[in-house]
């Protein structure tokens, strides 16, 4: 797994070191204020403009192009993305003190 071992990385936005665990919500912020048109005051790379990914923010990368969800009672959101950490995603759906973004993947019909 290419993921072993990493525990923080440096934000493709800000380029603030942030860590893994941290990242959805904080990929979170950059993907809502680039939606709401709201300036951020450095941007390395700004928030990609088709289906930014939610661990990375940025578009276009093969391997953020998907987003699985187990089946079952509590499904199990992973992506390919090198920045993914495994969360619950239920629980995610809902903001809390620690936790405030609900970036999570949505649930495609088709």
């Amino acid at each position: 797994d290419h993921r072993k071992g990493m525990s923080k990385y440096r934000c493709y936005q800000c380029t603030a070191e942030i860590n893994i665990s941290k990242a959805r919500d904080h990929v979170g912020h950059h993907i809502l204020k680039s939606l709401r048109q709201v300036p951020e005051q450095r941007v390395e790379e700004p928030i990609g403009s088709t289906m930014p990914c939610g661990f990375c923010g940025r578009s276009g990368i093969t391997t953020c192009s998907e987003v699985f969800l187990t089946k079952g009672s509590k499904p199990q959101a992973f992506s390919r993305c090198r920045h993914y950490n495994k969360f619950h995603y239920k629980p995610a759906l809902r903001s809390t003190v620690t936790s405030r973004s609900t970036n999570v993947p949505i649930l495609c019909a088709i």
